[in-house]
């Protein structure tokens, strides 16, 4: 009862900031423009204040306190400001709800969304093509770009099976210089060329110069590509470094419209730079019969582990000597920070591809191996050496120790990434190189009978201008570096850095 007497003034203060607010909205409403971001409601946790007020899934969060709120960033500092109840304010498709919260914790998950895209009178849309996104782990950003691309040109081949059939699935790797560009299907062991391959794909690769002399020449190509009814698939069409879908244009082809990762649209965006990579789709020649395309994979499979080194790129097994050596014997302090935070990002990265990868291998073995019954014991052994890999290297995120696998922005200082976190990333890593040198074992009985002779590996020949390095050396000067001694694999003289 007593509450109930404090409580009724502050609601009576409530109503009338609620009215003096609706007034403030209303005027910041008419200021918006189809462009503004806003907060969308993506969970609530049970049993929280949001939960007991009756908030949902698909609300939008507006505003908190009084305070116009459009972001994470916004929301949290006017929550830093908050010391008593405040008011916070929903929409709810046309209508809009008030609730009086404690200052602190709403219960709320919440993700920045922008509204769906309007397109301009002359666009030109091929709709239908499915977004990109980490569901279920396919952060292969090539393999899934071409995987809805293929869809929509009416191929049945999924992310699993183009992980399988192209060696994504099967292949670990390492920049020398610890460059993410490791994770990408196209750098290092070309997993995106023998993913064309297996669908039989004609296309052209086009890579934009350094100088952008020939931006005009790959737009003009970009849009003879749409018009022709087939999603070009391109590099970086956003800040971070992935593969995307350029799904339409617009403006006389000034704007591309895409689908992308992390976007904030449910529909197709507009790109936010000019892609530097592009494959086009042109047509097809006669594929190779499914069955064809899988016993390739499994000489690809025992090719990705043998496989020492590509260019700037540790591979295979090696791979796994020289990242395990290189987190334990580097001093990751007294870094620039931004060789610090490429290092730390980069093995976040492999270590978290590594994981999903050896899932979606374990997926598809199972999923091909009642076709080859006279192998079928040995191809579900090396799918189960796989899965409890990945199963295993899944552990280091569940770890109720402090993480093992850590991203830059998580850490305050260098001395963060401890030896300690360091060393028990070694010990993952270690199970994992035992169970890949197991399956490399049975890959080889695999193709003693299915692939006794060497399978030639997919090439470049049909592609329009031979990319360069990620450093940006020409192809001549990788291939001349190739028979130089081999790099040392510690992260101190690897980066050049004094420690």
């Amino acid at each position: 009862m007593k509450f109930a007497w404090k409580l009724l003034p502050l609601l009576l203060i409530t109503g009338l900031l609620t009215a003096g607010y609706a007034a403030k909205r209303g005027e910041r409403s008419n200021e918006r423009t189809s462009d503004e971001p806003f907060l969308l409601v993506v969970g609530i946790v049970p049993g929280s204040m949001a939960d007991q007020v009756g908030v949902k899934e698909g609300d939008l969060l507006r505003s908190y306190g009084g305070n116009w709120v459009q972001s994470i960033e916004e929301l949290e500092a006017v929550k830093e400001l908050a010391v008593d109840s405040v008011e916070v304010i929903f929409d709810r498709g046309e209508e809009t709800l008030s609730f009086i919260f404690p200052a602190g914790q709403l219960g709320l998950y919440l993700e920045q969304r922008l509204p769906e895209l309007e397109y301009t009178s002359d666009a030109v849309v091929l709709q239908g093509i499915g977004p990109l996104d980490e569901k279920e782990g396919m952060n292969n950003s090539f393999i899934l770009s071409l995987s809805r691309t293929a869809n929509y040109l009416r191929d049945t081949l999924d992310y699993t099976m183009l992980m399988g059939l192209s060696g994504a699935a099967f292949r670990v790797q390492m920049h020398y210089n610890w460059d993410m560009s490791a994770i990408l299907a196209s750098e290092g062991y070309r997993c995106d060329l023998a993913a064309l391959e297996a669908l039989g794909y004609e296309y052209r690769y086009l890579q934009l110069e350094e100088n952008m002399r020939n931006v005009e020449a790959v737009r003009d190509a970009i849009i003879q590509t749409i018009d022709a009814g087939s999603p070009v698939i391109a590099f970086r069409l956003i800040e971070f470094p992935d593969w995307g879908i350029i799904t339409g244009y617009q403006k006389s082809g000034r704007e591309f419209i895409a689908r992308v990762y992390e976007s904030k649209r449910t529909g197709y965006t507009l790109a936010e730079a000019f892609p530097k990579k592009v494959y086009l789709i042109e047509g097809r020649n006669v594929p190779p019969t499914l069955r064809e395309a899988v016993i390739r994979s499994f000489a690809i499979a025992q090719e990705v582990l043998e496989t020492e080194r590509i260019g700037d790129y540790y591979c295979g097994l090696e791979v796994m000597k020289n990242w395990i050596q290189a987190i334990e014997t580097g001093a990751f302090h007294n870094l620039r920070a931004e060789d610090f935070n490429r290092i730390v990002d980069a093995n976040a990265w492999m270590y978290k591809q590594l994981a999903e990868d050896r899932c979606f291998a374990a997926a598809y073995l199972k999923r091909i191996a009642p076709q080859f019954p006279d192998i079928q014991d040995k191809l579900l052994t090396i799918a189960n050496l796989y899965a409890t890999e990945a199963e295993y290297l899944n552990l280091a995120f569940a770890s109720e120790e402090e993480p093992p696998i850590v991203w830059a922005a998580d850490l305050k200082s260098q001395y963060d990434w401890t030896p300690e976190m360091r060393m028990r990333e070694i010990n993952y890593l270690r199970f994992a190189r035992v169970k890949e040198d197991e399956a490399l074992k049975l890959w080889r009985e695999v193709n003693a009978i299915y692939n006794p002779e060497p399978v030639e590996e997919a090439t470049e020949e049909v592609i329009e201008e031979p990319p360069e390095s990620e450093e940006g050396q020409p192809e001549e000067q990788i291939q001349e570096e190739e028979t130089q001694p081999e790099l040392p694999p510690g992260p101190g003289k690897l980066h050049g850095e004094a420690q």
